[in-house]
């Protein structure tokens, strides 16, 4: 007899833990689609009704620190009205089971539910009579943490089964609430994810919208003071010599701070396009590289005559298809930055070549600076919209548009920009474009 009922012992054991491992499987298959809304957590719940107690409770804290239950399941639906109707009329208050379970992060275990513990647990006569009714038996309840947050707690109650927990069923209920608190924090982790993300493509719309708005407006301007000033040119030839060369001065200053303008809302143009994964509107056209470099070249000699710009041309008549505009921009923001980042006692020196690369001829411009350079650390991303060098930003004023602008436009030809620089010893910046067949 003691051989048969040890045989018995072990097969209900056997059973137990099969049971268990089924209840696991399914609420780790549940609880990997499941989101947060009160619909998943009743049939997490409905899991664990009947295998694991006739009722279960799920209950969250609210922003405020309140404990509410989301899901109330029993095996009788009319028990089930009773513990709904309970838990809506009595909260769970600090004294309560439920939220010492939370605030201590320790589960708590009835194994037999007696009329003392009812009355312990109970606000009023009233909440006392509902307990009674419902008739517990056994109770388990274990705190829902994940990563440090308190989320709530997880219930488990027996009555008509008549059954009485033990402390592998603790064990499992703790698992089962592990397994809930990390699903329940994974959806938390998901939608801040989700509304910081949101929160940061409405900014981004928004600012767009802004750069684009302003852009526009200053255009209609700009070109209202760039006729006025082409008309004041005309008029000043006919002032007497010392006036007329004072006007031209103040007339060129006028004119060179519109290009300027005009180019940094171009870039700011191309750059919301950009952010925007759209293309370049490009009016590419057949040009000569050497002849565009060299009136490029003269215009910065002109803007800036304390400066020495020397000129390579290793190589003549070399054709590539452009934007005109765009490339003559990006070539006047490098040659840009290698004035503003360098001093007046050591020349700039722009390299006009070519060279073949798995078979493939480019043309190449090469612009050198004995500047301040570029921290290794940051060259990465001196592409980037907006970014500038941190070495570089007390030293001279800039948006950080110019080379996200030029590298952009200069890829969607096809080509690259290349950058090579020593903080301290100096950078050079190497435009990469095909050339055209009549080029080559």
């Amino acid at each position: 007899m003691v051989g048969l009922s040890g045989l018995s012992t072990n097969v209900t054991a056997h059973r137990r833990l099969i049971v268990q491992q089924q209840i696991l499987a399914s609420i780790s298959t549940e609880l990997a689609g499941t989101s947060s809304d009160k619909a998943a957590l009743d049939r997490v719940a409905q899991l664990l009704v009947p295998d694991l107690g006739d009722s279960c409770i799920i209950s969250v804290l609210d922003a405020d620190g309140i404990l509410r239950a989301q899901s109330i399941i029993h095996v009788d639906p009319a028990r089930q009205a009773s513990l709904q109707q309970m838990l809506s009329i009595y909260a769970f208050t600090e004294g309560s089971v439920e939220m010492q379970v939370i605030r201590n992060e320790r589960s708590f275990w009835l194994s037999n539910v007696k009329e003392s513990d009812l009355e312990a647990i109970s606000y009023s006569t009233e909440h006392l009579n509902e307990l009674q009714n419902i008739g517990v038996i056994s109770s388990i309840c274990v705190p829902l943490t994940a990563r440090g947050h308190r989320i709530g707690t997880l219930t488990l109650c027996t009555d008509v089964s008549g059954r009485r927990y033990e402390m592998a069923d603790v064990t499992l209920v703790d698992e089962i609430g592990l397994r809930l608190a990390l699903a329940m924090d994974n959806i938390r982790l998901y939608e801040e994810t989700q509304q910081a993300r949101t929160a940061a493509e409405e900014a981004l719309e928004m600012r767009d919208q802004v750069f684009s708005l302003v852009s526009h407006d200053l255009k209609t301007p700009l070109t209202a003071v760039q006729g006025a000033a082409y008309m004041l040119q005309r008029i000043s030839k006919r002032l007497e010599a010392p006036h007329q060369e004072r006007a031209k001065r103040s007339l060129d200053t006028i004119q060179a701070a519109v290009r300027q303008m005009t180019v940094q809302i171009q870039e700011l143009l191309d750059v919301t396009r950009i952010q925007a994964h759209q293309s370049l509107e490009l009016d590419s056209v057949s040009l000569d590289l050497v002849e565009l470099v060299g009136q490029v070249v003269e215009l910065h000699r002109s803007t800036h005559p304390g400066r020495t710009i020397c000129t390579n041309r290793l190589v003549s008549g070399v054709k590539v298809i452009v934007d005109e505009v765009r490339l003559e921009r990006a070539l006047g923001n490098l040659l840009t930055n290698a004035i503003k980042y360098s001093s007046n006692e050591h020349a700039v020196i722009v390299t006009i070549s070519e060279e073949i690369q798995d078979d493939v001829p480019w043309a190449l411009v090469m612009v050198q600076d004995q500047g301040i350079g570029i921290p290794a650390t940051e060259l990465s991303y001196i592409f980037e919209p907006f970014r500038r060098a941190s070495n570089g930003v007390s030293k001279a004023s800039g948006t950080g548009l110019g080379l996200a602008s030029a590298q952009h436009f200069i890829e969607q030809h096809g080509g690259r920009i290349t950058v090579e620089s020593q903080e301290g010893i100096g950078s050079t910046f190497t435009i990469w474009l095909p050339m055209s067949p009549e080029g080559s």
